[in-house]
């Protein structure tokens, strides 16, 4: 983790600049998909949500204050994901 105070501005940037995303039903199906079809890397359902969200924008940039996301590290389709700030 980046630290409380860093976390705390994070989202506080977030709050200001950008849309928190959320899933409909289809997606939280897809994401259950992903933890399945990739149940060796211990996906869960936070990572598999991003990834569901990054497929259905089609970008390869995630922002995310977990540094040990090691999940995230691929894209279904091929590639890896950007994971910002790094």
């Amino acid at each position: 983790m980046l630290g409380l105070q860093a976390e705390l501005a994070l989202i506080e940037d977030l709050a200001i600049t950008y849309t928190v995303q959320v899933l409909d039903s289809a997606g939280l199906r897809r994401a259950g998909e992903l933890c399945a079809l990739y149940a060796a890397l211990e996906l869960g359902l936070a990572d598999a949500s991003m990834v569901v969200l990054a497929e259905q924008r089609g970008t390869l940039a995630l922002a995310t204050v977990d540094t040990g996301t090691s999940g995230l590290s691929f894209h279904c389709k091929g590639g890896a994901f950007r994971l910002v700030p790094r």
